[in-house]
């Protein structure tokens, strides 16, 4: 059987490709910039926007996964509080909690820099 501390542990796994893609978002943009500045690549860029009907254009979609870094560091947080530390599933949990609360920052960091900004993102 599968059990919850299993799912966190999968988490805590994958943490650092996360890690990565948070750390590294803000070169990633200058880079998307750059590319834009190309009528073929932005070109493109705008229909496939089109042919998928999406309201978001490429950045913002971009850091949809970065903005609910933070929200779902809250829901971690009040499962552990739920389950308890008697829990079998909290060290798992509290590990997960304690790895992810750095990205977490950083994440926060980003999206606040990018609602100041004026950037939608919902």
């Amino acid at each position: 059987p599968l059990f919850l501390g299993d799912v966190f542990s999968i988490q805590l796994q994958i943490l650092p490709k996360i890690q990565a893609y948070v750390t590294q978002y803000e070169s990633q943009m200058s880079m998307l910039d750059r590319c834009l500045k190309s009528k073929k690549f932005s070109e493109m860029v705008k229909s496939l926007k089109k042919e998928s009907g999406s309201r978001l254009n490429l950045k913002d979609c971009l850091l949809l996964p970065i903005s609910k870094l933070p929200e779902l560091f809250v829901l971690y947080q009040e499962l552990n509080k739920a389950l308890g530390e008697s829990h079998q599933d909290n060290p798992a949990l509290s590990k997960l909690l304690t790895s992810f609360q750095e990205v977490t920052f950083t994440a926060t960091m980003i999206r606040n820099q990018m609602l100041s900004q004026n950037k939608s993102f919902e």
